[in-house]
């Protein structure tokens, strides 16, 4: 179930995001953040893939009940990417923005 981060009441946002910024993250040793960056941006292409399939199927009543595979996939690709986005995250060289809160504020909306 995706719940939109803006619908979640104000107190339980702000426990998840302060819960998030006591987590501590360790890249594996040898990953990179350039490899943790270009994962991220295959992963988007997947992503954008998908939802330019969804609404060509969407169109058609024939297609339209591959519909729900296509959005399990579609959740599962966006997990992939906050995963990603943690590790990139965790393995920059500039604290400044390895701890951003357009980095932190990525992955929130998606729950499954």
């Amino acid at each position: 179930m995706v719940i939109p981060r803006h619908s979640l009441p104000a107190a339980i946002h702000h426990t998840r995001l302060v819960f998030q910024s006591d987590i501590t993250i360790q890249s594996p040793q040898g990953v990179t953040f350039v490899d943790y960056q270009t994962s991220m941006v295959q992963i988007s292409r997947r992503i954008a893939n998908i939802a330019n399939d969804m609404v060509g199927k969407a169109a058609s009543p024939e297609t339209a009940a591959e519909l729900g595979q296509m959005a399990h996939q579609l959740t599962k690709e966006y997990s992939q990417l906050a995963e990603q986005q943690q590790g990139a995250s965790s393995a920059c060289p500039s604290a400044e923005v390895s701890w951003s809160p357009v980095a932190q504020e990525s992955g929130p909306s998606i729950i499954v």
